[in-house]
């Protein structure tokens, strides 16, 4: 017999689903359920919080949002959100600007901590992340999807020690979202230019 979710109880309070205040990673390999487990968080959110925004790389059928499609989006949040980022790293084509991706989320994770953001991400593996985002990240959530339906979810903190394992039918999600399509692309010569500005406001300079 499959225990789906509600039989497990998860024990850290950052993984209550009405915390509006946090960062979590999902991550692992193609076709394991990282998406879903960002898309079932994002309509949980929608539930605990119908008014505020949501923004999403990638469409969403059950649910109103804002199309991240243009880099300026992430520079203009302000108020509490769910932001959503699927496989932003796909848009790295060199070492150059995965560090420039690197630097951005950086930025994203840290204002969440102030302005009230739920963000939630993927990732392929857990060891590639740059460091300053694996410990501003307060969870990271393997998935595997089991016979194309029941979605495991193994859940570690920043230091990767394991917390909690829950189930859940993943099929649920299927329709909340167009898996077959890439996600939303954004420029890195507009997110380049754009991060540089941010920093020139602060009297910083790119590292």
């Amino acid at each position: 017999m499959v225990c789906l979710v509600g039989c497990l109880t998860v024990s850290s309070p950052l993984l209550r689903e009405n915390n509006s205040n946090f960062r979590y990673a999902s991550f692992g390999g193609v076709g394991s359920g990282k998406t879903i487990t960002l898309v079932r968080d994002c309509l949980m959110y929608h539930r605990d919080f119908p008014n505020n925004p949501i923004f999403s790389n990638i469409q969403l059928n059950t649910v109103k949002f804002n199309v991240v499609d243009s880099a300026s989006v992430l520079f203009e949040l302000n108020k509490p959100c769910y932001l959503l980022l699927d496989e932003l790293w796909h848009l790295a084509d060199s070492r150059k600007s995965m560090s420039l991706i690197n630097d951005v989320l950086s930025m994203l994770l840290l204002r969440s901590r102030k302005k009230g953001w739920r963000v939630g991400y993927s990732q392929q593996w857990f060891t590639q992340t740059d460091i300053r985002i694996r410990f501003i990240t307060d969870v990271w959530i393997l998935p595997e999807l089991i016979k194309g339906v029941v979605l495991r979810e193994d859940i570690f903190n920043k230091h990767a020690e394991f917390i909690s394992t829950r189930f859940y039918d993943g099929s649920l999600f299927f329709e909340d979202f167009e898996s077959e399509e890439d996600p939303f692309t954004l420029k890195i010569d507009e997110l380049r230019e754009l991060w540089d500005r941010y920093l020139r406001d602060r009297g910083l300079k790119r590292r």
